[in-house]
């Protein structure tokens, strides 16, 4: 934490920065994806890393993560730099302790769950990226986490909840759609409904708030690896004052962290062949989707929590890898959720862990880098979790020897 602590005072925080300005946009009359400060408007809206070569101002977030930061916009930048940064460790501690104080721990395990969660998450170079930029990645984590403990409980209005969460999760993050897709195939009618409301509520909100949707749509466009629009970019650079906010810092950023996982298949495909048409990654997931529900459906139709969020949760990050779109070291904090339910299991071998301990510890170059170790890593990661959701052990050893 007190690392943590000196990447929020020392660092300006770059990606909240961006993201907090498009936040006091909303309800303005000014477009959150597309406003660029100029002379005479006041300096809490100036963003100094603002690119010069995109037409919009790169706020990459959907509506739902504005919603949430511009909760504290009457707040000047320096105070929600901490404010954020202290929330993010409420959000992280919540998912670790959550599946420590389960009651069917034993000491070892609970052990185990805190020494995972706070060497090789929350002293990672991941994590400390994420604090440094002021990312939402957590919260998505977060979410997940919460929609599990939900999910698995025996009351029927907690139930109604996971679906309504993860109808938020939607609008923060349009992925956790997929998340839905065990759900469906698991019929919980009690989660369906949930979601069913709360999306029927979001969708009038969105209606209401059309321009901001179509903005970040635009924005989605604009950064998508397979569209090339042609857009004149004739922005004026203006001399942004040296002190902004009280701040000198907002300019500076750490660039030397080194973490990361798989890249989205478009990074390999389109320098190779040229290929940029978006039918064809959406044809491709959608056959992987259907593989994946013929090989698990028995799985889900039990309908157990794990099986169902995990699921969810992989669907979520095969479309990550998919979509024609980059993606971040930030987003591995993610795996937050699936490894701590992994550990929380009494009978992984320790073959199993060896395995779940070196993808945790390749994502984060550990013990030093060397050429697709983050791919390794990550891979070995998405290896267990087939592993895990594949049941029987015979089948999950031979499932994993056949990936491996």
């Amino acid at each position: 934490m007190v690392k943590g602590g000196y990447y929020t005072i020392a660092y300006g925080g770059t990606d909240l920065r961006s993201i907090s300005i498009a936040a006091k946009m909303i309800g303005s009359g000014r477009m959150a994806y597309f406003y660029r400060w100029s002379p005479g408007q006041p300096e809490k809206y100036i963003d100094p890393n603002v690119p010069m070569n995109t037409a919009s101002n790169a706020v990459t977030v959907a509506p739902g993560c504005l919603y949430i930061v511009s909760l504290f916009n009457t707040l000047s930048y320096l105070k929600l730099r901490i404010l954020w940064t202290c929330l993010l460790y409420v959000l992280a501690f919540y998912i670790l302790f959550s599946f420590i104080v389960q009651r069917d721990n034993s000491p070892d395990r609970r052990v185990l769950l805190f020494v995972v969660g706070v060497v090789l998450f929350l002293s990672s170079p991941v994590w400390f990226l994420n604090i440094e930029r002021g990312q939402v990645y957590i919260i998505f984590a977060f979410l997940f986490t919460l929609t599990y403990h939900l999910y698995r409980s025996p009351i029927g209005w907690k139930n109604f909840l996971a679906g309504v969460t993860i109808a938020l999760a939607c609008y923060c993050r349009p992925n956790f759609f997929f998340v839905m897709i065990p759900i469906v195939v698991a019929r919980n009618w009690k989660v369906l409904a949930g979601w069913g409301a709360a999306v029927f509520l979001l969708m009038i909100h969105a209606f209401l708030h059309e321009g901001l949707w179509e903005g970040y749509s635009a924005v989605v466009r604009e950064f998508s690896s397979t569209i090339h629009e042609a857009t004149a970019v004739g922005h004026i650079h203006y001399q942004y004052p040296e002190v902004i906010e009280g701040l000198r810092n907002l300019t500076k950023y750490k660039n030397d962290f080194v973490c990361g996982g798989i890249q989205p298949l478009c990074e390999f495909i389109t320098p190779m062949i040229g290929l940029q048409s978006i039918y064809f990654y959406l044809g491709l997931y959608l056959a992987i989707v259907m593989t994946l529900l013929l090989i698990y459906r028995k799985k889900l139709v039990a309908g157990e929590a794990g099986t169902i969020l995990l699921f969810g949760f992989l669907l979520y990050v095969i479309a990550e890898y998919i979509m024609p779109a980059s993606r971040s070291a930030y987003n591995m904090i993610l795996w937050m959720f699936p490894v701590l339910l992994f550990i929380r299991q009494p009978h992984l071998s320790p073959a199993y862990l060896v395995i779940l301990f070196a993808g945790l510890c390749f994502i984060n170059a550990i013990p030093f880098y060397f050429p697709f170790l983050h791919f390794t890593g990550e891979a070995l990661l998405i290896v267990f979790l087939l592993r895990y959701l594949s049941g029987d052990k015979k089948k999950r050893l031979q499932h994993f020897v056949i990936i491996a």
